[in-house]
């Protein structure tokens, strides 16, 4: 049986054994001072810090093999129902999507990824961020119902003695009483079956969910043109299989206002049932987002600069975050964003420039997060400063990387980062692919964006190990460290350099780590030859030491406290 300190470090046990060679420092080699001081805390590792998004459309999604692998990883939250536009034609209380179109068929779900399946599978069930529908109501007539979302929640945490009612939504349906819904929860199956067993999963004790988004990329519906139209919304009725026939810019029906007033409205209905859960709203990325917007329109085509798609997307982010900040702020306690990185090169803007992407992390993070607390600040109420939640973040799945390692890289340096900024949590977009996690006839294999999220893993193993502060003398060199609740640190060294080694000198304030610990690196032609992260205990650590990190590679390092 494969053991789960074997999957989480994706080796063999003879490849664990597998020491690195390092190399003698050459003429000319790097050299970086990296300075750490555990009593300057930023953040702490949370149960819902590191997270993925389910694909509807995958059918094993939830197998036990696959929730194992991304356990193991630290991977405690999922996204529900997903990417793809799911969320807005997804109804729970019948595990079904509705067909959104006026002239096609309904996209695929999987039965198999039914919500009461994956709160039986998925442990814990109470660290999911789950995306209400707000896209469609029941019978695809219209939007979303606050009603629907309400009783969602009340499934989920409500106590089967509820008597608390949840009143009719805008078309009739009565969604009946809080402890109707529990109550199903609570039982076990009957027979024959009344066509409810599915919601009958015998667990009395509510599940605990926090975190619920109205809608997921809310923004991306149309009203900025074809080019933002993924996430299907009826507020304006049935759509079109052409997407440039969806919704019109200007258009009040699917615009931020509207949006906005249905968060609130969804907030108040969903809270009526849970006070303690918390709320999020989907907000935009404008920092990174106007910068690849003129990014494209300068270099790739001079021409898409003067359309009105480009104009508007140029202005989509303040326009939408602004507009939805004003009216629903008071009623959110986090902002739901996606980012996605992913900068190309001339000629055929396919191939990733992985300098600019090794560089984005310390280059944008920091404007985007600067830019959306002064919006936080400019139209909330006064001491309400929403959380971020990065809940589609990575890089697309079409990007063209021509080094893996590079992958890995930006994973585990962006996640930690977004880490120490306080996120709620960060969560790549979907895991069953070429980067994430590979699945084949024997099963799941890791890849780079994985193992990416493992070194953070190995960083940061549990909830309450905390983020400290800690600096680089080079911009190729990043850095991250840890002061864990065992007493031990952890270490993330990242060389974003493709060609030179580094040597890094280490140095402590304050405390005065082990000697001996465990070092783990991820390098590509360890990836390429099919191993994962390589495992070596050096026995030359402390308060101030010397390490080599390879060009390229990712070197995760475990201190115990000193004895």
């Amino acid at each position: 049986m494969l053991s789960k300190f074997a999957i989480r470090t994706g080796l063999s046990v003879s490849a664990m054994a597998m020491a690195i060679l390092l190399q003698a420092s050459a003429p000319g080699q790097s050299r970086v001072k990296v300075s750490i001081d555990t009593g300057k805390i930023l953040n702490p590792l949370t149960a819902r810090s590191l997270g993925v998004g389910l694909d509807g459309f995958d059918g094993s999604a939830i197998d036990p093999q696959t929730m194992l692998y991304l356990h193991v990883a630290g991977i405690h939250t999922l996204r529900y129902p997903g990417n793809g536009g799911t969320s807005g034609i997804y109804h729970w209380a019948s595990s079904t999507v509705i067909n959104p179109y006026k002239d096609g068929k309904a996209p695929f779900f999987a039965p198999t990824n039914n919500f009461t399946a994956l709160a039986a599978s998925f442990a814990p069930a109470d660290s999911m961020i789950v995306s209400v529908n707000y896209g469609s109501n029941p019978d695809g007539s219209g939007g979303g119902e606050p009603a629907e979302a309400a009783a969602w929640v009340a499934y989920a945490n409500g106590n089967p003695e509820s008597t608390q009612a949840l009143g009719k939504d805008s078309t009739g349906n009565d969604w009946k009483t809080v402890g109707y819904w529990a109550g199903l929860r609570a039982a076990s199956p009957v027979s024959p079956d009344d066509g409810l067993n599915a919601l009958r999963i015998s667990h009395p004790q509510p599940l605990g969910i926090q975190l619920w988004q109205i809608g997921n990329e809310a923004w991306n519906n149309g009203f900025y043109g074809p080019g933002h139209a993924d996430e299907f919304d009826l507020h304006s009725g049935l759509l079109t299989t052409n997407k440039k026939d969806w919704h019109h810019q200007g258009n009040a029906h699917v615009g931020p206002t509207a949006y906005a007033e249905g968060v609130a409205a969804f907030a108040r209905a969903m809270k009526a049932v849970d006070p303690k859960i918390q709320i999020g709203a989907s907000l935009t990325t404008p920092a990174i987002n106007v910068n690849w917007i003129h990014s494209m329109a300068t270099s790739q085509n001079a021409a898409w600069e003067l359309s009105s798609d480009a104009a508007n997307a140029v202005n989509w982010g303040g326009d939408w975050d602004n507009e939805v900040l004003k009216v629903a702020c008071g009623q959110i306690d986090f902002g739901a964003l996606s980012l996605l990185e992913s900068p190309t090169l001339a000629p055929d803007f396919k191939v990733v420039d992985e300098d600019q992407l090794l560089q984005s992390v310390s280059k944008d993070y920091q404007a985007l997060v600067v830019d959306l607390l002064a919006r936080f600040q400019k139209y909330c109420p006064a001491g309400h400063t929403p959380r971020l939640a990065f809940t589609d973040f990575g890089v697309p799945s079409f990007a063209n990387i021509k080094h893996p390692s590079v992958l890995t890289l930006f994973t585990a340096d962006a996640v930690s980062t977004l880490i120490e900024t306080g996120a709620v949590s960060i969560d790549w977009p979907s895991y069953h692919n070429a980067m994430f996690l590979e699945q084949n006839s024997q099963g799941n294999r890791p890849q780079p964006a994985y193992l990416g999220y493992q070194m953070v893993h190995v960083l940061a193993y549990q909830p309450g190990d905390a983020f400290v502060r800690s600096q680089s003398t080079s911009d190729l060199l990043a850095v991250h460290a840890t002061k864990r609740r065992d007493g031990g640190y952890g270490l993330l060294l990242i060389n974003k350099d493709p060609k030179q080694a580094v040597q890094v000198t280490v140095r402590y304030a304050g405390d005065t780590p082990g000697k001996k610990g465990n070092r783990f690196d991820f390098n590509e032609d360890a990836f390429k030859a099919g191993k994962g992260l390589i495992h070596t205990q050096p026995d030359n650590l402390g308060g101030n030491f010397t390490i080599e990190i390879p060009a390229y590679t990712a070197t995760a390092i475990l201190i115990p406290k000193a004895q």
